[in-house]
């Protein structure tokens, strides 16, 4: 059995936890016995890099092209609003894309097409595979569809998404992603979000919560408590209230691991030659994540944004650490399944910064709560398959 992955950034390119998804994904689909194709974007190389080049990448058959625009997604913010504007209207309706999304699938004839985030490669290819796939599958990972930013600030849906742009924007997404057969949600706040604003009314919605990555790894003893954060190091997820929460604790014994990239790392780097117990790391490999899960006490998600269900706080529950999380979007939904996350309201650095001292008194190094049992990439991949087929 073959299947087609379709996502706009993957690795090397990854940016957030969208990506690693997929990268999981790919691991439960080869565990069950699938042959894995991926189709994704890459930054322009000339010419050639308009044509869909084939690689062999671990087990993976990875596609990769630039579809034909002003520049790369995987630079977009690095543009002006302008030039994102203008980018943003080729790349809705891009034809050059839809044509060599048609030629791999032609190529490859797949099982299953799964998409994931498709801006940067078009929203034309969720009616080519309804049309031409023989079953297809839309996985939602955050609010993209509807603010095309995907960034969309708690308590400012209201006023942001009443602008006309945004609704002429929510017609068209609303038209192209009207065809897909079966599309899923990791959280039931997406779901309702998306209803709320009329897409996929006419599929079959289904909310099945992310897979944790597998592993065996137990926790390392260590001096003093480790509070981890893990993710882009943008304003947006609530790093400037997690810093100013930091400073006003009295962390003797404690540590601040941010790990991560992004725009805001310079200005965090410097925050730690003041702050000896601030520590930022930049991005890591894999094996390198790892090591810093084995010394985690508490993980601190501070996001400002209404976010999905984040695959980092999915991994922190099931490897048994603490939680301290933003109380917007989907996150409110997983204290239903663990006493050890707690929330805080979005951007309360006075809030944010009780919650991590008590979780000092809470937490004992080499104690932690009951691990959170999530399905497997595999078992994942088993339901997901299994909606495919009786659909």
């Amino acid at each position: 059995m073959k299947v087609l992955t379709v996502s706009n950034l993957y690795r090397p390119y990854s940016r957030g936890g969208a990506e690693t998804v997929v990268q999981t994904m790919s691991e439960g689909f080869q565990e069950a016995g699938w042959q894995v194709s991926i189709l994704t974007t890459t930054p322009f190389a000339g010419s050639k890099s308009f044509r869909a080049e084939l690689s062999l990448e671990g087990k993976e058959s990875v596609y990769r092209f630039f579809p034909l625009n002003l520049f790369s997604y995987a630079f977009i913010g690095k543009h002006s609003m302008l030039a994102r504007a203008l980018w943003g209207m080729i790349d809705i309706c891009n034809l050059h894309s839809y044509v060599v999304a048609r030629r791999v699938l032609s190529r490859e004839q797949p099982d299953l097409v799964v998409t994931h985030n498709l801006r940067g490669l078009g929203y034309l290819l969720p009616r080519l595979f309804a049309k031409h796939a023989k079953r297809y599958v839309h996985i939602v990972h955050d609010v993209q569809l509807v603010e095309p930013s995907g960034l969309l600030f708690s308590g400012e849906e209201a006023r942001r998404l009443r602008s006309p742009l945004r609704r002429v924007y929510r017609l068209l997404t609303r038209y192209l992603f009207s065809s897909i057969p079966i599309t899923i949600f990791p959280s039931q706040f997406l779901n309702d979000f998306y209803t709320r604003y009329g897409l996929f009314s006419k599929t079959k919605k289904v909310v099945l919560p992310n897979a944790a990555p597998t592993s065996n790894q137990k926790k390392k003893g260590h001096d003093g408590i480790n509070f981890v954060y893990i993710g882009q190091i943008e304003k947006q997820k609530g790093i400037t209230v997690l810093l100013e929460a930091w400073s006003q604790m009295k962390h003797e014994n404690c540590r601040l691991l941010l790990v991560g990239a992004g725009s805001y790392l310079s200005a965090v780097q410097k925050a730690a030659t003041r702050d000896t117990s601030i520590i930022a790391s930049g991005f890591l490999t894999q094996e390198q994540l790892d090591a810093i899960w084995e010394v985690a006490d508490v993980f601190v998600y501070p996001s400002l944004l209404l976010e999905n269900c984040p695959r980092s706080i999915i991994e922190a529950l099931s490897r048994g650490v603490l939680v301290v999380a933003s109380d917007s979007g989907g996150m409110a939904e997983l204290t239903a399944l663990s006493s050890g996350i707690k929330m805080v309201p979005a951007g309360d650095s006075g809030a944010l910064a009780k919650a991590l001292f008590e979780s000092i008194d809470s937490t004992k190094v080499g104690d932690s709560v009951a691990p959170v049992v999530f399905a497997t990439p595999k078992e994942y991949i088993e339901k997901l398959i299994d909606l495919t087929q009786k659909t």
